[in-house]
């Protein structure tokens, strides 16, 4: 995420009322998640060809019942190992769920 989109991010998280329950991190997403420590929910929505790396990232660190939200199916031949990497992760329960170009949902087990 840019400084620009993280700025404009705090100050509608503010506007909700849900800045101080949102943690917002600036840069490239394999890095700045690195060390995250416990992740409840992750909502993969940004550069397509960095999908694989946040993931490996941030899949190990997902809490029991932590949610990933994924539009993969809107660049299908991009994300093809992103997909592969959830359907054949152990542990994980995928749900497609019908939004526009379509979302995944997976759940951590």
């Amino acid at each position: 995420m840019s400084p620009a989109q993280g700025k404009l991010l705090c100050l509608l998280l503010r506007a909700f009322g849900a800045r101080q329950v949102v943690e917002v991190r600036v840069g490239d997403a394999a890095q700045t998640l690195a060390n995250i420590g416990v992740v409840h929910a992750l909502s993969l929505d940004g550069h397509k060809a960095a999908y694989e790396a946040v993931l490996g990232v941030v899949a190990p660190t997902l809490r029991p019942g932590g949610l990933v939200a994924d539009n993969i199916f809107t660049f299908p031949e991009m994300l093809r190992g992103d997909r592969a990497r959830m359907q054949t992760a152990a542990g994980f329960v995928r749900l497609p769920v019908p939004l526009g170009g379509g979302m995944e949902l997976s759940l951590e087990l």
